[in-house]
């Protein structure tokens, strides 16, 4: 896409910044300062946003995959993996917006359920990592690219 792997530039944000969600919460909760949270939303709000650009830039490095069934179908799985994620992170910060003004530490289920998330990203991400490392998808050098 624009003759630069797009999606393999913009996974990195939400792959960083929804563990640092989580660890910022997990600061604010062990020192006891509030400040953590609103910093957390910030960082998550940062983290679903690029997490969205990631996903339409994935969706164009798939789409040219589907002449190859069996790479086509990983990254789907990757996609659909990720995706998900993405997609209840943004749940989590438009139900965090509404308490915004009035942001507190957050439950240890809630705590455990982001890590639950992470670990899940961590996997999907392993998964696009295999499609880049082992058969070049996404890349400038791209052999599965059907559209050239």
């Amino acid at each position: 896409m624009l003759g630069h792997p797009v999606h393999l530039i913009l996974v990195h944000f939400p792959s960083a910044l929804f563990p640092v969600d989580w660890l910022l919460c997990v600061m604010g909760m062990v020192t006891g300062t509030t400040s953590f949270y609103p910093a957390a939303f910030y960082v998550l709000a940062v983290g679903v946003v690029s997490g969205w650009f990631t996903i339409l830039a994935g969706v164009a490095d798939a789409v040219r995959l589907q002449a190859n069934e069996r790479l086509f179908k990983k990254a789907i799985v990757h996609g659909a993996i990720n995706a998900t994620i993405v997609m209840i992170y943004s749940v989590l910060v438009f139900r965090q917006m509404k308490l915004y003004h009035g942001l507190t530490a957050p439950s240890w289920y809630l705590l455990a359920f982001k890590f639950t998330l992470i670990l899940a990203l961590a996997f999907g991400n392993y998964l696009g990592a295999e499609l880049v490392l082992r058969y070049g998808v996404g890349t400038i050098k791209d052999k599965h690219d059907t559209a050239a």
